[in-house]
Protein backbone atom coordinates (compact mmCIF):
# COMPACT_ATOMS: atom_id res chain seq x y z
CA UNK A 1 0.00 0.00 0.00
CA UNK A 2 2.81 2.25 0.83
CA UNK A 3 4.58 1.54 -1.98
CA UNK A 4 1.47 2.49 -4.32
CA UNK A 5 1.12 5.93 -2.51
CA UNK A 6 4.93 6.79 -3.07
CA UNK A 7 4.62 5.47 -6.72
CA UNK A 8 1.14 7.53 -7.35
CA UNK A 9 2.88 10.69 -5.40
CA UNK A 10 6.74 10.39 -5.61
CA UNK A 11 7.44 14.07 -4.66
CA UNK A 12 4.92 14.45 -2.14
CA UNK A 13 6.10 14.70 1.42
CA UNK A 14 3.21 13.05 3.43
CA UNK A 15 3.92 9.36 1.96
CA UNK A 16 7.54 9.36 2.41
CA UNK A 17 7.04 10.88 5.98
CA UNK A 18 4.00 7.62 6.57
CA UNK A 19 6.47 5.23 5.45
CA UNK A 20 9.45 6.21 6.93
CA UNK A 21 7.33 6.19 10.07
CA UNK A 22 5.90 2.74 9.60
CA UNK A 23 9.40 1.50 8.91
CA UNK A 24 11.02 2.70 12.25
CA UNK A 25 8.14 1.45 14.22
CA UNK A 26 8.75 -1.78 12.31
CA UNK A 27 12.19 -2.13 13.41
CA UNK A 28 11.51 -1.34 16.55
CA UNK A 29 9.25 -4.30 17.33
CA UNK A 30 11.91 -6.65 15.88
CA UNK A 31 14.24 -5.19 18.92
CA UNK A 32 11.65 -6.36 20.98
CA UNK A 33 11.54 -9.83 19.69
CA UNK A 34 15.28 -10.14 20.06
CA UNK A 35 17.82 -11.67 22.63
CA UNK A 36 18.52 -8.25 24.06
CA UNK A 37 15.09 -8.45 25.38
CA UNK A 38 15.93 -10.89 27.72
CA UNK A 39 19.48 -9.46 28.70
CA UNK A 40 20.02 -8.29 32.44
CA UNK A 41 22.28 -5.83 31.38
CA UNK A 42 23.12 -3.25 28.90
CA UNK A 43 19.49 -3.52 27.38
CA UNK A 44 18.44 -0.54 25.98
CA UNK A 45 21.53 -0.39 24.39
CA UNK A 46 21.15 -3.86 22.46
CA UNK A 47 17.64 -3.19 22.05
CA UNK A 48 18.73 -0.01 20.31
CA UNK A 49 21.60 -1.61 18.23
CA UNK A 50 19.58 -4.54 17.12
CA UNK A 51 16.80 -2.24 15.48
CA UNK A 52 19.39 -0.31 13.78
CA UNK A 53 21.07 -3.39 12.66
CA UNK A 54 17.83 -4.37 11.49
CA UNK A 55 16.91 -1.29 9.53
CA UNK A 56 20.38 -0.69 7.77
CA UNK A 57 19.61 -4.32 6.26
CA UNK A 58 16.75 -3.52 5.33
CA UNK A 59 17.58 -0.42 3.92
CA UNK A 60 20.35 -2.07 1.53
CA UNK A 61 18.08 -5.27 0.61
CA UNK A 62 15.40 -2.82 0.18
CA UNK A 63 17.42 -1.03 -2.25
CA UNK A 64 19.00 -3.90 -4.00
CA UNK A 65 15.36 -4.79 -4.82
CA UNK A 66 14.11 -2.03 -6.47
CA UNK A 67 17.48 -1.32 -8.26
CA UNK A 68 16.33 -4.74 -9.80
CA UNK A 69 13.60 -3.69 -10.54
CA UNK A 70 14.01 -0.26 -12.23
CA UNK A 71 16.65 -2.24 -14.84
CA UNK A 72 13.65 -4.34 -15.66
CA UNK A 73 11.58 -1.44 -17.04
CA UNK A 74 14.89 0.68 -18.39
CA UNK A 75 15.72 -2.63 -20.69
CA UNK A 76 12.68 -2.52 -22.36
CA UNK A 77 12.68 1.68 -22.85
CA UNK A 78 16.10 2.55 -24.89
CA UNK A 79 15.64 5.78 -24.93
CA UNK A 80 16.07 5.51 -21.25
CA UNK A 81 19.25 3.60 -20.76
CA UNK A 82 21.76 6.63 -20.09
CA UNK A 83 20.09 6.91 -16.35
CA UNK A 84 20.90 3.43 -15.37
CA UNK A 85 24.52 4.43 -14.70
CA UNK A 86 23.33 7.31 -12.98
CA UNK A 87 21.31 5.76 -10.86
CA UNK A 88 23.68 3.27 -9.92
CA UNK A 89 25.87 6.31 -8.96
CA UNK A 90 22.61 7.77 -6.72
CA UNK A 91 22.32 4.31 -4.77
CA UNK A 92 26.27 4.55 -3.51
CA UNK A 93 24.96 6.83 -1.35
CA UNK A 94 21.87 4.99 0.43
CA UNK A 95 23.81 1.48 0.22
CA UNK A 96 27.18 2.77 1.72
CA UNK A 97 25.87 4.00 4.89
CA UNK A 98 23.30 0.92 5.00
CA UNK A 99 26.71 -1.00 4.54
CA UNK A 100 28.55 0.56 7.14
CA UNK A 101 25.39 0.61 9.58
CA UNK A 102 25.26 -3.72 9.31
CA UNK A 103 28.85 -3.68 10.00
CA UNK A 104 28.85 -0.94 12.98
CA UNK A 105 25.70 -2.48 14.72
CA UNK A 106 26.86 -5.49 14.05
CA UNK A 107 30.18 -5.94 15.30
CA UNK A 108 28.96 -5.08 19.19
CA UNK A 109 26.21 -6.87 18.75
CA UNK A 110 28.26 -10.06 17.91
CA UNK A 111 31.18 -9.20 21.03
CA UNK A 112 28.10 -9.22 23.45
CA UNK A 113 26.39 -11.84 22.34
CA UNK A 114 29.21 -14.48 21.85
CA UNK A 115 32.21 -13.21 24.04
CA UNK A 116 35.04 -15.23 23.44
CA UNK A 117 36.74 -17.13 20.28
CA UNK A 118 35.84 -21.00 21.67
CA UNK A 119 31.50 -19.41 21.97
CA UNK A 120 32.50 -17.90 18.05
CA UNK A 121 33.78 -21.57 16.74
CA UNK A 122 32.01 -24.04 19.32
CA UNK A 123 28.73 -22.96 19.34
CA UNK A 124 25.60 -22.66 17.03
CA UNK A 125 24.44 -18.53 17.09
CA UNK A 126 29.16 -18.25 16.61
CA UNK A 127 29.05 -20.25 13.68
CA UNK A 128 25.60 -18.72 12.10
CA UNK A 129 27.78 -14.86 12.71
CA UNK A 130 30.59 -16.48 10.65
CA UNK A 131 27.99 -17.89 7.68
CA UNK A 132 26.48 -14.44 8.00
CA UNK A 133 29.94 -12.37 7.76
CA UNK A 134 30.78 -15.35 4.42
CA UNK A 135 27.89 -14.05 3.05
CA UNK A 136 28.39 -10.78 3.48
CA UNK A 137 31.52 -10.64 2.40
CA UNK A 138 30.30 -12.50 -0.76
CA UNK A 139 27.50 -9.93 -1.03
CA UNK A 140 29.98 -7.17 -0.57
CA UNK A 141 32.18 -8.14 -3.51
CA UNK A 142 29.28 -7.95 -5.72
CA UNK A 143 28.83 -4.48 -3.96
CA UNK A 144 32.11 -3.35 -5.00
CA UNK A 145 31.71 -4.60 -8.63
CA UNK A 146 28.55 -2.50 -8.97
CA UNK A 147 30.24 0.34 -7.87
CA UNK A 148 33.68 0.01 -10.10
CA UNK A 149 31.63 -0.53 -12.76
CA UNK A 150 29.61 2.92 -12.39
CA UNK A 151 32.28 4.84 -11.76
CA UNK A 152 34.73 4.05 -14.63
CA UNK A 153 32.67 4.29 -17.28
CA UNK A 154 35.43 5.55 -19.45
CA UNK A 155 36.53 2.65 -20.28
CA UNK A 156 35.18 0.24 -23.03
CA UNK A 157 35.23 -2.52 -20.52
CA UNK A 158 33.38 -0.60 -17.70
CA UNK A 159 30.87 0.74 -20.10
CA UNK A 160 30.13 -3.40 -21.12
CA UNK A 161 30.14 -4.02 -17.52
CA UNK A 162 27.52 -1.50 -16.31
CA UNK A 163 24.87 -2.87 -18.76
CA UNK A 164 25.57 -7.10 -19.40
CA UNK A 165 27.15 -7.77 -15.79
CA UNK A 166 25.92 -5.57 -13.19
CA UNK A 167 22.50 -6.33 -13.31
CA UNK A 168 22.98 -9.72 -13.12
CA UNK A 169 25.28 -8.99 -9.93
CA UNK A 170 22.27 -7.33 -8.28
CA UNK A 171 20.09 -10.51 -8.67
CA UNK A 172 23.09 -12.47 -7.32
CA UNK A 173 23.57 -9.82 -4.30
CA UNK A 174 20.21 -10.15 -3.57
CA UNK A 175 19.86 -13.49 -3.52
CA UNK A 176 22.82 -13.35 -0.57
CA UNK A 177 21.14 -10.59 1.32
CA UNK A 178 18.27 -12.99 1.54
CA UNK A 179 20.45 -16.01 2.67
CA UNK A 180 21.87 -13.39 5.01
CA UNK A 181 18.09 -12.81 6.71
CA UNK A 182 17.55 -16.28 6.72
CA UNK A 183 20.92 -17.15 8.48
CA UNK A 184 19.36 -14.22 11.13
CA UNK A 185 16.44 -15.87 11.94
CA UNK A 186 18.39 -19.08 12.89
CA UNK A 187 20.05 -16.60 14.40
CA UNK A 188 17.15 -15.96 17.19
CA UNK A 189 16.55 -19.43 17.30
CA UNK A 190 19.52 -20.24 19.02
CA UNK A 191 20.76 -19.05 22.69
CA UNK A 192 23.53 -16.70 22.73
CA UNK A 193 27.03 -18.22 22.50
CA UNK A 194 27.58 -16.01 25.84
CA UNK A 195 25.04 -18.37 27.76
CA UNK A 196 26.00 -22.04 26.90
CA UNK A 197 29.12 -22.29 29.17
CA UNK A 198 29.69 -26.06 29.43
CA UNK A 199 28.20 -26.88 26.28
CA UNK A 200 30.66 -24.81 23.81
CA UNK A 201 32.67 -27.21 21.16
CA UNK A 202 36.49 -27.53 20.85
CA UNK A 203 38.60 -26.94 18.27
CA UNK A 204 39.56 -30.64 18.27
CA UNK A 205 36.24 -31.80 18.42
CA UNK A 206 34.93 -29.02 15.67
CA UNK A 207 38.28 -30.60 13.62
CA UNK A 208 36.91 -34.24 13.97
CA UNK A 209 33.87 -33.17 12.28
CA UNK A 210 35.02 -32.06 8.83
CA UNK A 211 38.90 -34.35 8.85
CA UNK A 212 38.84 -36.77 6.17
CA UNK A 213 37.61 -40.45 7.35
CA UNK A 214 37.57 -43.70 6.17
CA UNK A 215 33.64 -43.66 4.38
CA UNK A 216 30.91 -46.19 5.17
CA UNK A 217 30.15 -48.03 1.68
CA UNK A 218 28.52 -51.17 2.75
CA UNK A 219 24.96 -51.17 4.09
CA UNK A 220 25.15 -51.76 7.99
CA UNK A 221 23.24 -54.59 9.14
CA UNK A 222 21.57 -55.21 12.68
CA UNK A 223 24.16 -57.90 14.14
CA UNK A 224 26.84 -55.01 13.22
CA UNK A 225 25.19 -52.62 15.31
CA UNK A 226 24.72 -55.08 18.46
CA UNK A 227 25.76 -54.17 21.82
CA UNK A 228 27.40 -56.78 24.01
CA UNK A 229 24.76 -55.49 27.21
CA UNK A 230 23.73 -58.03 29.42
CA UNK A 231 19.72 -56.88 29.64
CA UNK A 232 17.87 -58.31 26.20
CA UNK A 233 15.80 -54.87 26.50
CA UNK A 234 18.39 -52.41 26.16
CA UNK A 235 20.33 -54.84 23.71
CA UNK A 236 17.21 -54.37 21.34
CA UNK A 237 17.34 -50.97 21.79
CA UNK A 238 21.23 -50.03 21.50
CA UNK A 239 21.31 -52.20 18.92
CA UNK A 240 18.36 -50.06 16.86
CA UNK A 241 20.01 -46.60 18.08
CA UNK A 242 23.55 -48.05 16.41
CA UNK A 243 22.51 -49.19 13.54
CA UNK A 244 20.39 -45.91 12.86
CA UNK A 245 23.70 -43.79 13.11
CA UNK A 246 25.45 -46.33 11.45
CA UNK A 247 22.92 -46.26 8.58
CA UNK A 248 22.60 -42.23 8.30
CA UNK A 249 26.58 -42.52 8.07
CA UNK A 250 25.74 -44.97 5.43
CA UNK A 251 23.52 -42.75 3.51
CA UNK A 252 25.34 -39.42 3.82
CA UNK A 253 28.63 -41.16 2.89
CA UNK A 254 27.62 -42.42 -0.44
CA UNK A 255 25.42 -39.63 -1.47
CA UNK A 256 28.62 -37.65 -0.96
CA UNK A 257 30.20 -40.47 -3.52
CA UNK A 258 27.28 -39.21 -6.36
CA UNK A 259 27.69 -35.55 -5.79
CA UNK A 260 31.95 -36.22 -6.24
CA UNK A 261 31.68 -38.26 -9.57
CA UNK A 262 28.78 -35.73 -10.49
CA UNK A 263 31.07 -32.64 -9.79
CA UNK A 264 34.45 -34.06 -11.44
CA UNK A 265 32.20 -35.14 -14.66
CA UNK A 266 30.75 -31.49 -14.92
CA UNK A 267 34.14 -30.03 -14.24
CA UNK A 268 35.42 -32.20 -17.25
CA UNK A 269 32.04 -31.29 -18.90
CA UNK A 270 33.17 -27.50 -18.78
CA UNK A 271 36.73 -27.99 -19.71
CA UNK A 272 34.85 -29.54 -22.98
CA UNK A 273 37.19 -32.77 -22.73
CA UNK A 274 34.52 -35.44 -23.25
CA UNK A 275 31.17 -34.86 -24.73
CA UNK A 276 29.28 -37.83 -22.66
CA UNK A 277 30.66 -35.82 -19.48
CA UNK A 278 27.51 -33.41 -19.89
CA UNK A 279 24.75 -36.32 -18.89
CA UNK A 280 26.44 -35.65 -15.33
CA UNK A 281 23.01 -34.48 -14.03
CA UNK A 282 21.76 -37.90 -14.20
CA UNK A 283 23.40 -38.80 -11.57
CA UNK A 284 20.50 -36.58 -9.35
CA UNK A 285 18.57 -39.03 -11.01
CA UNK A 286 20.55 -42.30 -9.65
CA UNK A 287 20.91 -40.09 -6.37
CA UNK A 288 16.96 -39.93 -5.33
CA UNK A 289 16.58 -43.79 -6.43
CA UNK A 290 19.43 -44.62 -4.01
CA UNK A 291 17.65 -42.10 -1.47
CA UNK A 292 13.97 -44.21 -1.76
CA UNK A 293 15.91 -47.47 -1.59
CA UNK A 294 18.12 -46.80 1.23
CA UNK A 295 17.09 -43.69 3.33
CA UNK A 296 14.52 -45.83 5.20
CA UNK A 297 15.34 -49.20 4.73
CA UNK A 298 15.17 -50.88 7.97
CA UNK A 299 11.55 -49.57 8.54
CA UNK A 300 9.63 -48.86 4.62
CA UNK A 301 9.51 -49.60 1.49
CA UNK A 302 10.43 -51.50 -0.40
CA UNK A 303 12.63 -53.36 2.19
CA UNK A 304 10.92 -52.57 5.62
CA UNK A 305 7.58 -53.88 7.21
CA UNK A 306 5.41 -50.43 6.65
CA UNK A 307 4.15 -50.30 2.81
CA UNK A 308 5.11 -47.01 0.59
CA UNK A 309 2.42 -44.93 1.39
CA UNK A 310 1.74 -46.11 5.01
CA UNK A 311 5.85 -45.03 5.96
CA UNK A 312 4.84 -41.67 4.10
CA UNK A 313 1.08 -40.76 5.47
CA UNK A 314 2.75 -42.23 9.43
CA UNK A 315 5.82 -40.95 9.67
CA UNK A 316 7.29 -37.63 8.98
CA UNK A 317 10.65 -37.90 8.26
CA UNK A 318 10.36 -41.04 5.79
CA UNK A 319 7.61 -38.19 3.82
CA UNK A 320 11.05 -35.36 3.90
CA UNK A 321 13.14 -38.34 2.54
CA UNK A 322 10.70 -38.98 -0.06
CA UNK A 323 10.60 -35.21 -1.16
CA UNK A 324 14.28 -35.11 -0.99
CA UNK A 325 14.14 -37.79 -3.38
CA UNK A 326 11.96 -36.22 -5.58
CA UNK A 327 13.35 -32.99 -5.75
CA UNK A 328 16.70 -34.24 -6.49
CA UNK A 329 15.27 -36.28 -10.16
CA UNK A 330 13.04 -33.06 -10.66
CA UNK A 331 16.37 -31.47 -10.51
CA UNK A 332 18.74 -33.64 -11.73
CA UNK A 333 16.06 -34.63 -15.05
CA UNK A 334 15.94 -30.61 -16.34
CA UNK A 335 19.57 -30.06 -15.45
CA UNK A 336 20.02 -32.63 -18.18
CA UNK A 337 17.44 -32.04 -20.20
CA UNK A 338 19.14 -28.25 -20.78
CA UNK A 339 22.62 -29.20 -21.20
CA UNK A 340 21.92 -32.07 -23.87
CA UNK A 341 19.21 -30.10 -25.91
CA UNK A 342 19.65 -26.72 -27.79
CA UNK A 343 16.58 -24.99 -26.80
CA UNK A 344 15.31 -26.40 -23.07
CA UNK A 345 13.06 -23.49 -22.75
CA UNK A 346 13.16 -19.96 -21.43
CA UNK A 347 12.85 -20.89 -17.57
CA UNK A 348 13.66 -24.71 -17.42
CA UNK A 349 17.41 -23.50 -16.81
CA UNK A 350 16.68 -21.56 -13.72
CA UNK A 351 14.93 -25.02 -12.31
CA UNK A 352 18.94 -25.36 -10.86
CA UNK A 353 19.26 -21.73 -9.48
CA UNK A 354 16.45 -21.71 -7.73
CA UNK A 355 15.62 -24.85 -6.34
CA UNK A 356 19.61 -25.47 -5.20
CA UNK A 357 18.77 -21.23 -3.54
CA UNK A 358 15.90 -22.46 -1.78
CA UNK A 359 17.16 -25.50 -0.08
CA UNK A 360 20.24 -23.92 0.82
CA UNK A 361 18.49 -21.01 2.77
CA UNK A 362 16.40 -23.41 4.55
CA UNK A 363 19.36 -25.40 5.51
CA UNK A 364 20.74 -22.05 6.76
CA UNK A 365 17.36 -21.58 9.13
CA UNK A 366 17.58 -25.75 10.06
CA UNK A 367 17.56 -26.02 13.82
CA UNK A 368 18.42 -29.24 15.50
CA UNK A 369 16.60 -29.19 19.22
CA UNK A 370 17.77 -31.50 21.86
CA UNK A 371 19.39 -31.96 25.66
CA UNK A 372 22.01 -32.11 24.06
CA UNK A 373 23.24 -29.00 22.68
CA UNK A 374 27.10 -29.27 21.75
CA UNK A 375 26.00 -32.79 20.26
CA UNK A 376 23.16 -31.34 17.81
CA UNK A 377 25.21 -28.80 17.03
CA UNK A 378 28.29 -30.71 16.03
CA UNK A 379 25.62 -32.63 13.25
CA UNK A 380 23.77 -29.33 12.57
CA UNK A 381 26.96 -27.60 12.00
CA UNK A 382 27.88 -29.34 8.59
CA UNK A 383 24.20 -29.00 7.43
CA UNK A 384 24.64 -25.24 7.98
CA UNK A 385 27.94 -25.22 6.10
CA UNK A 386 25.65 -27.48 2.68
CA UNK A 387 23.17 -24.49 3.34
CA UNK A 388 25.51 -21.86 2.17
CA UNK A 389 27.56 -23.70 -0.29
CA UNK A 390 24.05 -24.49 -1.94
CA UNK A 391 23.55 -20.65 -2.03
CA UNK A 392 26.72 -20.29 -3.83
CA UNK A 393 25.69 -23.36 -6.25
CA UNK A 394 23.10 -21.21 -7.23
CA UNK A 395 24.14 -17.65 -7.55
CA UNK A 396 27.05 -19.42 -9.59
CA UNK A 397 24.49 -21.13 -11.86
CA UNK A 398 21.82 -17.92 -11.49
CA UNK A 399 25.27 -16.23 -13.51
CA UNK A 400 26.48 -18.63 -15.38
CA UNK A 401 23.13 -18.63 -16.98
CA UNK A 402 22.73 -14.56 -17.35
CA UNK A 403 26.02 -13.95 -18.11
CA UNK A 404 28.10 -14.48 -20.89
CA UNK A 405 31.31 -16.27 -22.56
CA UNK A 406 33.84 -15.98 -20.10
CA UNK A 407 32.52 -14.55 -17.41
CA UNK A 408 29.64 -16.89 -17.05
CA UNK A 409 31.99 -19.92 -17.22
CA UNK A 410 34.01 -18.82 -14.59
CA UNK A 411 30.75 -18.34 -12.68
CA UNK A 412 29.34 -22.20 -13.65
CA UNK A 413 32.92 -23.14 -12.27
CA UNK A 414 32.43 -22.16 -8.87
CA UNK A 415 28.73 -23.56 -9.01
CA UNK A 416 30.33 -27.04 -9.52
CA UNK A 417 33.48 -26.53 -7.31
CA UNK A 418 30.76 -25.77 -4.55
CA UNK A 419 29.01 -29.24 -5.07
CA UNK A 420 32.37 -31.10 -5.15
CA UNK A 421 33.06 -29.50 -1.34
CA UNK A 422 29.37 -30.77 -0.34
CA UNK A 423 30.27 -33.96 -1.60
CA UNK A 424 33.43 -34.00 0.30
CA UNK A 425 31.72 -32.73 3.59
CA UNK A 426 28.99 -35.95 2.62
CA UNK A 427 31.94 -38.59 1.92
CA UNK A 428 33.52 -37.83 5.41
CA UNK A 429 30.28 -37.19 7.86
CA UNK A 430 30.19 -39.81 10.60
CA UNK A 431 27.05 -39.29 12.72
CA UNK A 432 28.15 -42.15 15.00
CA UNK A 433 31.97 -40.76 16.16
CA UNK A 434 29.81 -38.18 17.74
CA UNK A 435 27.15 -40.32 20.23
Amino acid sequence: MAGQWLERRPRAILPWTVTGVAALLLGANGAWLSHAVGRSEERALLMTLTALHQLAVGVWLGGVIQLGILWRVIRKRPHQKPLWPALIKRFVWIGGPAVLGVVATGLPLAWKYIGTWQGLIGTDYGIMVLIKVALLVAALGFAGLNFSAAHNRHSAFSTTAVFQRLPYYLEAETLLLIAILFAAVSLSNQPPAVDMDGQRATWAELFEVFRPKVPRLLSPTYTEAGTTDSNEAATGWNAMAGMGTSRSDYNHNVSGLFLIAMALAALVSQAGWQVWTRHWALGFVALSIFIVLQSDAASSWPFGPMGFWEGVLSNDEILLHRLGALIACVLGFTEWRVRTYSQPGAYLPYVWPVLCGVGGILLLGHVHEGFQPKEEFLIQITHNVIGMLAVAMACGRWLELRLAALAGRRAGVVSVLALLVIGLILLFYRETSLS
